[in-house]
């Protein structure tokens, strides 16, 4: 296996596409290297790249270079499909949220008096936060806390709403609804 290659980076020239930094990397990188693509899901939907990547499948096992595609979800093109190895990132569960929670408002009390929160809004500001990203439950948090120097399940909700929103087709539906509303439940 041998010793590990000296610490550095190698990077391909500013500008260039995919393609030309997988070339690169190919032909001129040392062995052991690490191409990282961010934002592979956006260049993806190119022939070239594709392409490109498939060419160099055999000569990146040989030399132990790695190609790594980061992106926030992608459906591979079914010419990777069998070439790649997908790793997904869950979103949080109820538990890491609370821990979430707890280790914001710790911190923030080294900075500035937080108001106790009850055991119905913590509940309440956990359902605010399921379904959201790590980052974006720290930020939510952290900007909750900011702003009202408490947590305010209510201010959660909206900014995860703001969240969903920048999703083109997702909106979040704040509606309450009652089984009154519900037609043909007469006999």
């Amino acid at each position: 296996m041998g010793p590990p290659p000296e610490p550095g980076a190698f990077a391909p020239p500013v500008g260039a596409t995919l393609v030309d930094a997988i070339s690169v990397i190919n032909g001129e990188a040392p062995d052991r290297t690490l191409l990282l693509v961010h934002g592979a899901h956006r260049m993806l939907e190119s022939f070239e790249a594709i392409q490109s990547a498939l060419n160099v499948r055999d000569s990146f096992k040989a030399t132990r270079k790695t190609l790594v595609f980061l992106a926030p979800g992608v459906k591979l093109p079914l010419e990777l499909s069998n070439e790649v190895l997908s790793i997904d990132d869950p979103l949080p569960d109820r538990a890491a949220i609370e821990a979430t929670l707890a280790r914001e408002i710790d911190a923030a009390r080294e900075a500035m008096p937080i108001a106790e929160l009850s055991d119905i809004d913590r509940t309440a500001s956990v359902d605010a936060l399921v379904g959201l990203p790590p980052f974006a439950v720290e930020q939510s948090i952290a900007r909750c806390l900011v702003t009202h120097a408490a947590i305010d399940p209510r201010d959660l909700w909206q900014r995860k709403g703001a969240a969903l929103a920048q999703v083109p087709g997702l909106s979040l539906d704040t509606a309450v609804r009652t089984m009154d509303a519900i037609g043909g439940l007469s006999q």
